[in-house]
């Protein structure tokens, strides 16, 4: 759901955040089925580092 939040997060309305979550787990399929590979979510939705903050001098 990660990548639904940061989807809303950017604008993106309800159906159409579902719609790129679902095409995004479609082409992973679609990976995995062709190179003959097992699903890993590490790999399909990486999770991204926090950014830095720093404190303002």
């Amino acid at each position: 759901m990660a990548h639904y939040d940061r989807r809303r997060t950017t604008g993106d309305r309800h159906i159409s955040a579902l719609r790129n979550l679902f095409n995004r787990m479609i082409g992973c399929l679609h990976h995995c089925l062709d190179q003959q590979i097992h699903y890993d979510e590490t790999i399909a939705f990486p999770s991204r580092p926090e950014p830095l903050l720093t404190a303002a001098a």
